[in-house]
């Protein structure tokens, strides 16, 4: 069966239709990316604008960067009718710091006194502890008992104000830092007498006052004094063998390890180790006449 005329013409006219607007379509396109067109001239204006950021950017004459501007204490008035010495907080922005500008420097306080006129400016002491005052010539925060410790060797104020804290090795006697007299030291109430370790006694005319050395005899081997083995004596060095008078010899088993004694046949007589005369022997207390058989 065919189908009607009507609707094979009106099928036709349709995909002639279809073509013509898609043919507008492309015409449009292709206009709107010719030079000259509106989205050429937005593409060619945003170009133009990147590439003026840019240039700013990366200029090297520093007449293209912004001028930095250093930051500037703002003016103060201190209140009028003010009761004593206080002080009041400078204000950095008069200017304030911009494009790599400079901070404010000096002093961020300024003192007022009673008058109601601003004083110099002072130190950065700001708020004090409790206890403590602000110095407006040194800005400086001190005890407000008027405890001053700047005229005393190793000392500085306590917190609390109520005394000196003293160091390198003196303490607080009520007065002033003061030291423990020779071979004694601070127990952190009184000076007690210096302890020093086995063989070593404490030597008060040897710096430091406290200074424990060793005993006679002994030597400091790092860790102690200690003496030298049997029959040996230390000199300033190492320990070498003990050197006995004549007539003598070396008792390792005679205390002290290094004690020189009278070889047989003799005897001390108060300075030496001698013999008896002849035909005399010791008895053990005096000489005596040989007794022959």
């Amino acid at each position: 069966m065919k189908a009607p005329i009507a609707y094979s013409l009106t099928r036709g006219q349709t995909s002639i239709e279809y073509l013509l607007l898609l043919a507008v379509v492309a015409v449009v396109v292709i206009a709107s990316f010719s030079p000259g067109s509106l989205i050429s001239q937005v593409h060619d204006a945003a170009q133009g604008y990147y590439n003026t950021v840019t240039r700013v950017i990366m200029a090297s004459g520093t007449d293209a960067r912004p001028t930095p501007i250093d930051g500037g204490w703002c003016p103060v008035t201190c209140p009028s009718g003010s009761v004593g010495p206080s002080v009041i907080y400078l204000s950095c922005q008069c200017p304030s710091p911009a494009f790599g500008g400079k901070f404010c420097t000096g002093p961020i306080y300024q003192s007022c006194g009673g008058s109601g006129t601003g004083g110099p400016p002072v130190g950065n002491c700001g708020p004090c502890t409790t206890g403590r005052t602000c110095n407006p010539s040194s800005g400086v925060c001190v005890c407000a008992n008027g405890l001053d410790c700047s005229s005393l060797p190793n000392a500085s104020p306590d917190p609390s104000c109520t005394k000196c804290n003293c160091n390198n090795g003196t303490f607080w006697n009520g007065s002033q830092c003061a030291s423990c007299p020779a071979c004694q030291t601070y127990n952190g109430s009184t000076c007690v007498a210096q302890v020093c370790p086995t063989n070593m006694y404490c030597n008060p005319n040897a710096p430091p006052n406290n200074s424990c050395q060793c005993i006679a005899g002994t030597f400091w081997n790092g860790n102690a004094c200690v003496f030298c083995p049997a029959c040996q004596t230390y000199n300033g060095s190492t320990c070498v063998a003990q050197v006995c008078p004549t007539n003598m010899y070396c008792n390792p088993n005679a205390p002290p390890n290094n004690s020189c004694q009278c070889i047989a046949g003799t005897f001390w007589n108060g300075n030496a180790c001698v013999f008896c005369p002849a035909c005399q022997t010791y008895n053990g207390s005096t000489c005596v006449a040989q007794v022959c058989p």
